[in-house]
């Protein structure tokens, strides 16, 4: 008789924990449907404010906030590191001093922000060979929706869904924004709280076509003798057989090594960087926007243990 109802018992938990199992897929199932209904018919997508060409602002919630600017028209973003968010920095008012008016937020579970950024790296690499992830990402969604912590609306979240199944790491631009010297030191005098010198870039149309080479520099972080000497004679091959307009102008040791590779990008001709990026075999790593007045490239190279030369170029 005991384990008769002890069967009863785990037979009911079982039936509820399907019906709450099936209940999820449903709503996921109804949320793809109207996902794919508004991005292919524009009576409905106007109806739900489907933004298809708008830039979509986030701003994510970790203990030092990452500000993303996606446009979906053409796939790209720009991801920039803000300075923590402390006594003498007011989010809010950084943001509207920066000219950004139209934001969504996000406030993850994961706040430190290097490991929130790698985890979505990873998922971005790793989705196709494990589809299942996204039940969990739709899952974080729909939680994150009903306790408040997001508000992006279930229209971009479809939108942006969709677009990040053709996304990599080198569509994204990551750049660190800082404080500047003068504020540094009025905050040292504990002077009122320093207005931050932000700078956020919005627009991501793409550089006007031009014949002017890509001008790089590339530097040997991996340990190995000869790595850059190799991809300068790799890259100047592609130029000359018209694959990539690009001009390697200085290659040399770096004076520290580094695990991994990265390109940073000096002057903004994303589209460009990122090509060369893909022929390399680095479009799993995102492209670092950095600003140097001094520079003499438009984007440097940096080789860590990582890199693998690429095949040759048929």
């Amino acid at each position: 008789m005991a384990c008769a109802g002890r069967f009863k018992i785990m037979e009911h938990f079982d039936f509820k924990k399907q019906i709450k199992l099936r209940l999820v897929l449903y709503f996921a199932s109804f949320v793809f449907l109207y996902g794919i209904l508004a991005h292919f018919y524009n009576p409905l997508a106007l109806t739900f404010n489907l933004r298809k060409d708008k830039p979509v602002n986030i701003i994510v919630l970790t203990d030092e906030p990452v500000f993303i600017a996606y446009n979906p028209h053409y796939k790209k973003a720009l991801v920039t590191n803000l300075p923590k968010n402390g006594k003498n920095t007011n989010l809010n008012d950084m943001l509207k001093e920066a000219g950004v008016n139209d934001i969504v937020y996000i406030s993850p579970n994961i706040k430190d922000r290097n490991l929130f950024w790698n985890n979505f790296k990873n998922a971005l690499n790793d989705w196709p060979y494990k589809p299942y992830i996204i039940i969990g990402y739709i899952y974080n969604y729909v939680k994150m929706r009903i306790t408040k912590k997001t508000d992006i609306a279930p229209s971009d979240f479809i939108m942006i869904s969709m677009d990040l199944t053709g996304l990599k790491p080198s569509d994204f631009s990551v750049k660190n924004q800082r404080v500047n010297k003068a504020n540094q030191r009025l905050n040292r005098r504990r002077a009122p709280a320093p207005r931050e010198n932000i700078v956020l870039e919005q627009n991501i149309a793409p550089m006007p076509n031009t014949s002017k080479a890509l001008v790089v520099e590339i530097f040997n972080a991996s340990g190995r003798d000869g790595l850059a000497a190799a991809l300068t004679r790799y890259l100047r091959d592609l130029s000359n057989r018209g694959i990539l307009n690009v001009d390697v102008i200085n290659y040399a040791n770096n004076p520290l090594m580094q695990d991994r590779s990265e390109i940073s990008d000096i002057t903004g001709r994303l589209g460009e960087i990122k090509k060369m990026a893909d022929l390399l075999g680095l479009s799993n790593n995102e492209i670092i926007g950095i600003t140097d007045r001094n520079a003499i490239s438009d984007a440097k190279i940096t080789l860590g243990k990582d890199f693998v030369m690429p095949k040759p170029q048929k």
